[in-house]
């Protein structure tokens, strides 16, 4: 029996990989001015280049530059790189001279290696996090649930060795 192998990620984790990257790409285009180091002004939250492929995000910094931005969910590698590069080519034979700047979580050494020799690509990470509030006027009181054992008759408590509920 031959089992089949593939390196593209399972349905179930594609479908969640691309929805993150959506999110990822909304998040920017509706903070384009403030995420970056430099202030961008939206020109297309997407741009689709004839033969290459799709930007991810196109936008326009000071003194008219312009930018491309190549979103990628995970760890990037210098496909990545080469994914941009290609694109800020295509752009070039429009007569259009960009610079790109490409989001992972993560960049592994051939990505980074990669970018020395791109001077007009610049990498940045994100970060995905949770925070939680309370809603409401209504807040746990820690105290009201802090266990205190006084020993009995000067003994220590005796602890078991596992739970069982």
């Amino acid at each position: 029996m031959e089992i089949a192998t593939s390196s593209e990620s399972p349905p179930v984790v594609a479908d969640a990989e691309r929805l993150l990257e959506r999110h990822l790409q909304n998040f920017l285009v509706s903070n384009i001015g403030a995420s970056l180091d430099i202030p961008l002004k939206l020109m297309a939250a997407e741009r689709v280049l004839k033969d290459v492929g799709r930007i991810d995000i196109l936008a326009e910094g000071p003194l008219g530059s312009i930018w491309a931005i190549e979103l990628k969910i995970g760890c990037a590698s210098r496909d990545a790189v080469g994914q941009l590069s290609s694109y800020l080519g295509a752009l070039l034979a429009e007569g259009i001279e960009a610079r790109g700047i490409l989001v992972a979580s993560d960049f592994d050494a051939s990505a980074l290696a990669a970018v020395r020799a791109v001077p007009s690509i610049y990498c940045y990470t994100y970060a995905v996090g949770f925070s939680f509030e309370a809603v409401g006027e209504r807040r746990i009181d820690h105290q009201e649930f802090e266990l205190s054992l006084e020993p009995v008759g000067g003994a220590k408590p005796k602890w078991p060795d596992s739970f069982s509920v």
